[in-house]
């Protein structure tokens, strides 16, 4: 899975305080929280029709409608602990038994 390439936000922690201040820095940029969020946002599909719908919701963000899969599937994304690194998967899953083609 390739690396994105995010802001470290505690790296400016790290940074060396300005000119008469032994503090480190207690502020961060909003370019670049704005940045890492649309790095990480869903793309909406520009085909017709497209593969995937993307639903926004306050509880988070959800890919719905994939092309090709039963009706009602959904795509979930989990974090895992791997030989001691953090790793993300997507899995599909339905809320209720999908009838599935033999």
């Amino acid at each position: 899975m390739p690396k994105l390439d995010l802001h470290e936000f505690k790296d400016d922690l790290k940074a060396t305080p300005g000119p008469g201040s032994n503090a480190p820095p207690r502020t961060i940029r909003a370019s670049d929280l704005d940045e890492n969020f649309a790095k990480v946002t869903l793309i909406e599909s520009e085909e017709d029709p497209p593969p995937y719908q993307v639903e926004y919701t306050k509880d988070g963000t959800r890919l719905k409608n994939i092309r090709g899969l039963p009706e009602d599937a959904i795509a979930k994304q989990f974090d895992v602990c791997e030989n001691g690194q953090a790793e993300q998967y997507w899995f599909v899953v339905w809320e209720n038994e999908p009838d599935l083609p033999e």
